[in-house]
């Protein structure tokens, strides 16, 4: 916006530039406020020291590493990049905030984070579900073959046990309205008490084994499915639903007014014993399983020798030629 004053310029020509150019020079000082405000309204923020967490049990926090949802990870991320902090300071806050929440979740439950199973006992279908306290899934619906019994059954929930590793197994007990005992009631107590025998038989003391009050466990499975969909067929469903609300009820109730199961002190001591034959004979298998597998690794060692050793002799003797060296390539 530059008019070059010349002689024959008339004064009319030179006030419309003066006039020109004052109005330019104003809209320019109005205009650059507003971008330089723009830019640091949209510039990165200023960078704050990042003070260094605690020292905190990383191993606690590593169990706990699930509580941390992708979204509470993005968020972490955007403030650490904006703070400027490394990736070991990083991975220490993170361990602090996971430490903090493992340590308020075992103060507020003592079972949460400890796997269980959860049985519902049927006639003909029995309901499994799993959980570590935080969310519960339907496991598996066996469905028990006109031929077989209960003990049957109980072997199949041996195997989910063997799968899993959980830490106890709740088998739903149920009750009339008023909290007396029904004729499910009686099969529900037997069943657990040979559950039992047979985990301890062949598991170990590790597994114990509840009963709880499941009432009203299989109309709420229903209507949950049914909320959920209308349409959706209940009869494979409702079993593995009803196991999972057994679980929730005993974990929300911190398992409380559970009844663990009992054997008696003859039965417990004979399944024991039998329980510590059968895991020597497991060590004593593992231990021979070892030893063939070193003697093959042995003698296979010793075949090399010999065969390097004959070959070595051939060399000497010049029936073999001798093994040329490979000249390494420079780089």
């Amino acid at each position: 916006f530059f008019f070059p004053i010349k002689k024959s310029m008339t004064s009319s020509r030179l006030l419309l530039g003066i006039i020109w150019l004052v109005i330019c020079v104003l809209a320019s000082s109005a205009f650059v406020p507003s971008y330089i405000t723009e830019k640091k309204k949209y510039a990165s923020p200023a960078k704050t020291p990042f003070q260094s967490p605690r020292k905190v049990d990383v191993a606690n926090s590593r169990r706990w590493s699930h509580m941390l949802d992708d979204a509470t990870r993005g968020v972490l991320n955007e403030y650490f990049s904006a703070v400027g902090a490394s990736r070991k300071k990083k991975k220490a806050f993170e361990a602090e905030l996971l430490g903090a929440a493992a340590d308020f979740t075992t103060s507020s439950s003592s079972l949460l984070g400890s796997k269980s199973l959860g049985i519902d006992l049927g006639e003909v279908r029995t309901g499994v579900g799993v959980t570590m306290g935080y969310t519960f899934r339907p496991l598996a619906t066996i469905t028990k073959p006109s031929n077989q019994n209960l003990t049957w059954v109980a072997n199949e929930i041996i195997k989910r046990c063997r799968a899993e590793a959980p830490s106890r197994v709740v088998v739903g007990y149920p009750l009339h309205k008023n909290g007396t005992e029904a004729e499910m009631s009686i099969l529900a107590n037997s069943f657990a008490v040979n559950l039992t025998a047979l985990i301890l038989d062949q598991l170990g003391p590790k597994i114990d084994v509840f009963l709880w009050d499941e009432r009203y466990s299989s109309k709420y499975a229903i209507a949950r499915i049914k909320g959920i969909d209308p349409d959706q067929n209940t009869y494979k469903s409702i079993d593995g639903e009803a196991a999972c609300i057994i679980l929730e009820d005993f974990y929300r109730a911190n398992g409380c007014n559970a009844i663990q199961v009992v054997l008696a002190e003859e039965t417990r001591l004979k399944c024991l014993q039998q329980w510590k034959l059968r895991s020597k004979e497991k060590q004593r298998e593992m231990r021979l399983k070892k030893e063939q597998v070193e003697a093959k690794l042995l003698e296979r060692k010793q075949a090399r020798h010999r065969q390097c050793l004959e070959r070595a002799e051939l060399r000497t003797q010049g029936l073999l030629p001798k093994k040329k060296r490979k000249k390494k390539k420079r780089r």
